[in-house]
């Protein structure tokens, strides 16, 4: 499931980018520069690769900063770095913890969480939000589960756009082959398939930087198989062979985003998008340790971003900025990027102004209408089975609500939709 913050944008100046979350990722444009495009030769010039020193980047030109190196940031500036006429700068809060067993071993699952790799927002009624503190968010400490929403909630972001944007195609149709452009599938084999794999190639990509498989671990014993059975008979809902295809209300055995060629290692966005580019791809600098604070406007009333202010991720230390040529793309996740807006002086005018901040452009909606599911862990003892493997389990299900209240998923519907903001 995914986070979304409901928010309608100034199309001059704020675009929203269809990423890790619908409006975790804004992309605010920035001004033209009377500087000269780099060459080739001067980005040879630049340092690249990944570094935490602030001094790599603070008070140079690109022509994107990117906000955050989560999943979306990480993969937009590695799609921009194709192109080596464009520099770009990724600042990240976190550390580059590629090579920490806590991210790369899958098998690891929620140890990271409460730690350093987890920004812990609290929220109310006393429960904490777990979201990726380090190079690649989320998608370096989550569970690697491979799935994709159902069709029609694609389709519904169309109806956020102007009718001036309703040939942008965000609609399920239209991403499904970005969706798997992401992806190289690799099928179950025989030995998966007898404990229950199954997958539609038809739904999958095989040439795409993000590694898709089932684990050789597998879990063979009878609880998954059970599982399936018991949702089946609980909820009516269907099962399917593969989650993957648009069709998302049904309970199927589904895929990780892990590297069978490399040990079973998990594919997150920086190994699948920036490990293998990095001593290549010398036009793009991604900088960890640094967080930013708002954004810099330019003083001639055009609402346009120049740059950003960061500094350490612990706060300490001197302020820093950094210049754009054409973007500042902000990333930094469904609490980070409103948090960005708002300090920049983007939102809800009677907000900002008790906070102290000028409002630079009125969106009231900046900030409001956060929908996050809640994760109960239910867990019951074995009666001794052999559960034959190691997993990581495999079996998700999605039952819409009706089939989980039944009859009283109408009342619960309105309660839902109450507890909203207007």
């Amino acid at each position: 499931m995914q986070r979304f913050l409901s928010s309608k944008t100034a199309t001059m100046s704020l675009v929203l980018l269809v990423g890790s979350s619908l409006s975790s990722t804004t992309s605010v444009l920035a001004a033209t520069s009377s500087s000269s495009p780099p060459t080739n030769s001067t980005l040879q010039k630049r340092a690249n690769g990944v570094t935490w020193n602030p001094w790599d980047a603070a008070y140079q030109t690109f022509d994107y900063v990117i906000v955050g190196g989560g999943l979306t940031g990480i993969t937009v500036a590695a799609r921009l770095a194709e192109n080596p006429s464009n520099s770009i700068l990724v600042i990240e809060a976190g550390k580059d913890d590629r090579w920490d067993p806590r991210v790369y071993d899958i098998y690891q699952y929620s140890v990271a969480f409460g730690s350093d790799l987890d920004w812990q927002y609290p929220t109310d009624q006393g429960k904490t939000m777990v979201a990726g503190k380090t190079l690649g968010g989320g998608s370096s400490i989550n569970g690697a589960a491979w799935t994709r929403g159902h069709a029609a909630q694609y389709d519904a972001w169309s109806s956020l756009l102007t009718p001036a944007e309703s040939n942008l195609g965000w609609n399920w149709n239209n991403l499904f082959g970005y969706m798997k452009k992401a992806e190289t599938w690799s099928g179950p084999n025989s030995q998966q398939r007898s404990k229950g794999a199954d997958g539609v190639d038809s739904y999958h990509g095989f040439n795409g930087p993000v590694q898709v498989t089932f684990p050789d671990g597998i879990y063979g014993g009878p609880q998954q198989k059970a599982f399936a059975q018991s949702i089946q008979t609980l909820t009516g809902i269907r099962k399917l062979p593969d989650i993957n295809g648009g069709d998302a209300n049904c309970v199927a055995f589904t895929p990780l985003s892990m590297n069978w060629h490399d040990q079973g290692h998990r594919s997150s966005a920086p190994a699948a998008y920036l490990t293998p580019v990095e001593g290549a791809r010398t036009n793009w600098l991604t900088l960890v340790n640094h967080q930013v604070g708002n954004l810099l406007w330019s003083t001639d009333g055009s609402k346009w971003a120049y740059g950003v202010q960061f500094k350490q991720a612990d706060n300490s230390g001197q302020d820093f900025q950094v210049y754009v040529r054409k973007e500042v793309i902000l990333a930094a996740g469904a609490i980070g990027t409103p948090a960005i807006l708002q300090r920049s002086g983007v939102g809800d005018p009677s907000h900002l102004s008790s906070l102290g901040i000028n409002t630079v452009i009125n969106l009231p909606t900046v900030g409001k209408n956060l929908q996050e599911q809640t994760m109960s862990t239910l867990g019951a003892r074995s009666n001794g089975f052999d559960p034959a493997g190691r997993g990581p389990s495999d079996v998700i299900a999605f039952p819409n609500l009706y089939e989980v209240f039944g009859t009283k998923a109408n009342t619960t519907a309105t309660t839902i939709l109450q507890s909203l903001d207007a």
